[in-house]
């Protein structure tokens, strides 16, 4: 995610990792939609990682919680273009 920067208390290699991986994670996330199951697996990362940055890092919680609006704005976006199709089961899906 664009803007996101770690500052992590560790110093050297293990800190530019942690903070590498945050990162992929979060792009992961964006691609996926917020699927955590398969941005783990875009990432290489196992999904406890994740849960545990979420824990750790406000900032990366913060990041993902953006994430989160942006695919509900794009999944209702959709749901929008939807009803303006006409489409029966969006009107339904929305009322």
């Amino acid at each position: 995610m664009k803007g996101y920067k770690t500052k992590d208390k560790k110093k050297g290699a293990a800190s530019t990792a942690l903070g590498i991986n945050k990162k992929k994670m979060l792009a992961a996330l964006e691609k996926s939609l917020g699927v955590v199951t398969q941005a783990a697996k875009i990432a290489g990362l196992n999904r406890t990682d994740h849960y545990n940055y979420m824990k750790s890092d406000p900032k990366y919680a913060a990041a993902v919680a953006e994430l989160e609006n942006i695919s509900l704005d794009f999944a209702e976006s959709k749901l929008y273009e939807e009803i303006n199709s006409r489409n029966i089961t969006a009107i339904i899906f929305f009322l």
